[in-house]
């Protein structure tokens, strides 16, 4: 008997349920992307360039240069950085976490004990006049940033079969967000 994974809307992956044996590994995709501050980072470049160039334009470059390959190489770490994926090891009797950061990794771990539930919750994304339902499967941790996504699926209807067999391979009550 397996169980799957699916996070992000992705494909399905084999998530064995003889976690006696051997441990899991679950990566997750991270979303976010240091990227986003380029635009910012080459406006800064510019206004020093032009800040400096009135004193001496020679002198401007210089630091225009040192500035720059500073900043690329900085983005250039940021990028390799966010590029690592979240890893869940799930064992016996407990998961161990792994949160990738920009600048340093996070490790933390918890007994299956420690959750108060699998949960079930639906949540509504509108982006503009299209409106999407996803069905999330979550490891409930009474600490909201230590909830663990077990499923992630774009669909209306509950898949209910997947969460009881969540709820019994980690031996916690399965229920519903808002119930």
């Amino acid at each position: 008997m397996s169980i799957s994974i699916k996070i992000n809307a992705g494909s399905d992956q084999p998530f064995a349920v003889d976690i006696e044996r051997f441990p899991t590994l679950v990566e997750l995709e991270k979303a976010n992307s240091p990227l986003e501050s380029l635009p910012f980072g080459l406006f800064l470049l510019v206004f020093l360039y032009i800040a400096l160039s009135s004193f001496a334009p020679s002198f401007a470059f210089s630091v225009l240069m040192i500035a720059g390959g500073g900043m690329l190489a900085l983005a250039f770490l940021l990028v390799r950085r966010s590029e690592r994926k979240n890893i869940m090891a799930f064992d016996k009797n407990s998961v161990a976490i792994t949160e990738a950061g920009l600048f340093m990794d996070r490790h933390w771990s918890a007994q299956y004990a420690d959750f108060t539930a699998v949960q079930l919750r639906r949540r509504q994304a509108r982006s503009g006049r299209t409106q999407t339902i996803y069905q999330i499967i979550e490891l409930k941790h009474p600490d909201d940033k230590k909830t663990l996504p077990l499923y992630v699926h774009k669909t209306n209807k509950a898949p209910t079969k997947r969460w009881n067999s969540y709820a019994e391979l980690f031996d916690l009550p399965a229920t519903r967000a808002g119930a």
